[in-house]
């Protein structure tokens, strides 16, 4: 156990990332341009890039995602309140209290 113990104190993890990320905007471009998943593959392929079907839906899901999460953060500088309402006021109807 002690040597578990000094591995994780030296040794910091790493965190995974993937390969489509270097090429990020060239597949939400072709997506949003009608291109299919296999054509997206395709196109990475010409790149050097091999990745199934399946993790180029899964980027699109997550990159999808983050998208949306941006979205529905209004940017304001640290210490400055919005008056926009945020996604908890519209969801929970707060807006007749500001």
């Amino acid at each position: 156990m002690k040597a578990l113990d000094d591995f994780l104190k030296q040794v910091q993890p790493k965190k995974r990332k993937s390969k489509l990320i270097k090429f990020r905007d060239e597949i939400l471009k072709l997506f949003e341009n009608d291109y299919t998943v296999q054509q997206i593959q395709y196109f990475l392929k010409k790149q050097k890039v091999e990745t199934s079907i399946q993790n180029i839906y899964k980027f699109l899901k997550k990159q999808k995602k983050q998208q949306e999460d941006k979205k529905n953060l209004p940017l304001q500088k640290s210490g400055e309140m919005s008056n926009e309402p945020t996604k908890i006021d519209k969801e929970m109807n707060f807006s007749e209290f500001r």
